[in-house]
């Protein structure tokens, strides 16, 4: 039984277990077709302190909503979305922003991820959002495809050399 719910500060272990996978499976997909990019990414000793730092900030504040998925009571997924502000420049003063979205691999592929996105969606809405952005890696196909399925566009490409 899939159960989604806010994520509490006891919940912080569990969420850096998840995030921790998350960021292994990623690298997974990324980095063999991108050698370039490989110390770009690379963590600094702290990586997971920080981490723990920012998910506190983020369970605590107004404009982020950190929720995790169980799946018969075991953890199987994450989002995080955040209200972010955007440049002054424009008449829409803030963006949603899916910062994070993982779903573990033995529970892809039943809705999960959908679920997590509808309930960030709701929430931006209801938080007079009017639009949501997100970053997918250039090579990662199978999120790219789900992002499009859910009605994502390509918005800009952003490019990195290593000098």
């Amino acid at each position: 039984m899939l159960k989604i719910k806010l994520a509490t500060k006891k919940e912080i272990p569990v969420i850096l277990d998840l995030w921790k996978e998350f960021n292994n499976e990623h690298e997974d997909i990324i980095l063999p077709n991108n050698k370039t990019i490989k110390s770009f990414f690379e963590k600094n000793t702290n990586a997971k302190k920080e981490y723990k730092k920012f998910t506190k900030k983020n369970i605590k504040s107004k404009k982020s909503l950190l929720l995790i998925a169980y799946v018969n009571d075991k953890p199987s997924g994450y989002a995080l979305h955040i209200i972010k502000p955007i440049s002054p420049i424009y008449s829409n003063k803030e963006t949603g922003y899916i910062s994070d979205l993982y779903v573990k691999k033995e529970f892809q592929g039943k809705g999960i991820s959908s679920k997590l996105k509808d309930l960030g969606l709701q929430w931006f809405k209801k938080n007079n959002i009017e639009y949501v952005t997100l970053q997918v890696f250039s090579n990662n196909n199978l999120a790219e495809k789900i992002y499009d399925k859910w009605g994502f566009k390509k918005l800009k490409t952003e490019l990195i050399k290593k000098i």
